[in-house]
């Protein structure tokens, strides 16, 4: 069998392929997870910029590269969301049904959620 050089986007080598792993702090590629029912955060208003997809709830969006980054909310499904300009779900929230396409016409306010509390409705 002939053997290909792997590819940094490879996303399966295989087993027992790969030799080493280099693990990086930063955010993840904006392609992984935007699709599907869920509640999306958009780095910029009308939904542009760097995406990430929650089905859950997250006490501390630096988690994700997301703390005071969110400009716009985009809900897919039976979801709704609260969003919280403090930790661990406290300090000023805006609840969302709907989507939300400029963050600052809300209570929360733009570039300022912390965290993300999820609902299934």
């Amino acid at each position: 069998t002939s053997r290909r050089p792997a590819r940094s986007d490879t996303c399966h080598l295989g087993d027992n392929q790969a030799t080493s792993i280099q693990v990086r702090q930063g955010d993840l590629p904006d392609t992984i997870a935007c699709a599907g029912e869920g509640v999306y955060l958009y780095q910029d208003p009308q939904y542009q910029g760097r995406c990430r997809k929650f089905v859950g709830d997250v006490p501390d969006l630096r988690v994700f590269g997301f703390n005071d980054v969110a400009s716009s909310i985009h809900i897919v499904g039976t979801y709704s969301a609260r969003l919280h300009a403090d930790l661990a779900f406290r300090g000023a929230w805006s609840e969302f049904r709907s989507d939300a396409p400029d963050l600052a016409d809300s209570v929360v306010g733009d570039n300022q959620a912390t965290s993300l509390h999820v609902l299934r409705r």
